[in-house]
């Protein structure tokens, strides 16, 4: 049964300004899961390093924002933490973005995800589905 339909669109210019002001590690702290932030300390060549705005680390960053807003759509009522949905890929290029925490129970929905970059914006739809 879906539970909900979340859809979420960003102009890349403008979300690249955000991360030249703040920062993109200071960003990545604040909006990706351990995992996530791991993968985009490794964008830099060496955690730690700082990053400046590259192609990468856009595209990275504005993957997850546009997924994880999609998601609080399609989970309305609920609330979840920007740090309680981590976003991968499967070997297909498939997105997958799943809950990390119990936040939503034991048995947390489903959430189909797909995400395009083009003309400028990242654009994500994310369909939850109660579970099986």
């Amino acid at each position: 049964m879906i539970l909900g339909i979340g859809i979420d669109i960003l102009s890349l210019a403008r979300f690249q300004a955000v991360i030249e002001r703040r920062g993109a590690l200071a960003l990545g702290k604040r909006i990706c899961t351990r995992r996530e932030f791991e993968e985009l300390e490794a964008l830099s060549g060496a955690a730690g390093a700082p990053l400046a705005g590259t192609r990468p680390e856009v595209r990275f960053l504005s993957a997850r924002w546009a997924a994880k807003e999609a998601a609080y759509k399609a989970l309305s009522p609920l609330r979840p933490l920007w740090k309680s949905l981590d976003l991968s890929y499967l070997p297909s290029g498939q997105p997958k973005l799943h809950l990390v925490d119990a936040q939503l129970g034991d048995k947390p929905p489903a959430l189909l995800t797909t995400i395009s970059h083009d003309g400028g914006v990242v654009v994500a739809v994310v369909v939850a589905q109660s579970p099986a």
